[in-house]
């Protein structure tokens, strides 16, 4: 009976597990509860490296559909064409994803940037928005995620 439930545990758990892909990022991203996503985001740009923190909730879900919001943190250094920084960014944002097969998602969200960069002696902090699409593949999904 143990293993039993110990397996279904473990499957339920990989079912959640997925990998985004975006322009020019790559995520892990692990469906808490049934509502609630976490993800972290590695940027494959070489002159940029970002790493995201990212939080969301399905405020609507009707499938194949759903309507989320959520919170992102990133963390940045640069060093293009000679000039070298670090930031940071945090950013509310409102989002959509549509389920395409058990096994891959499409989604997009919009949100508004507050981002903070250094380089050398001069800094500045500002408002930006920030537009992201990516596709969401649950490789081991045995069912809908």
């Amino acid at each position: 009976m143990l293993c039993i439930g110990s397996n279904v545990l473990a499957n339920d758990s990989i079912d959640k597990l997925g990998i985004t892909l975006g322009n020019p990022w790559i995520g892990l991203q692990y469906n808490l509860f049934s509502r609630t996503g976490l993800e972290v985001r590695y940027s494959l740009d070489p002159e940029v490296k970002l790493v995201n923190f990212r939080g969301n909730y399905d405020l609507i879900q009707k499938n194949p559909y759903s309507i989320f919001a959520g919170l992102d943190y990133g963390s940045f250094t640069f060093d293009c064409e000679g000039i070298t920084g670090t930031g940071s960014a945090i950013t509310p944002f409102l989002g959509a994803s549509y389920t395409l097969n058990k096994k891959i998602s499409i989604s997009t969200d919009l949100g508004y940037s507050i981002i903070s960069v250094e380089s050398g002696n001069a800094s500045l902090s500002g408002p930006e928005y920030a537009f992201n699409i990516w596709l969401t593949v649950y490789p081991f999904s045995h069912k809908q995620p």
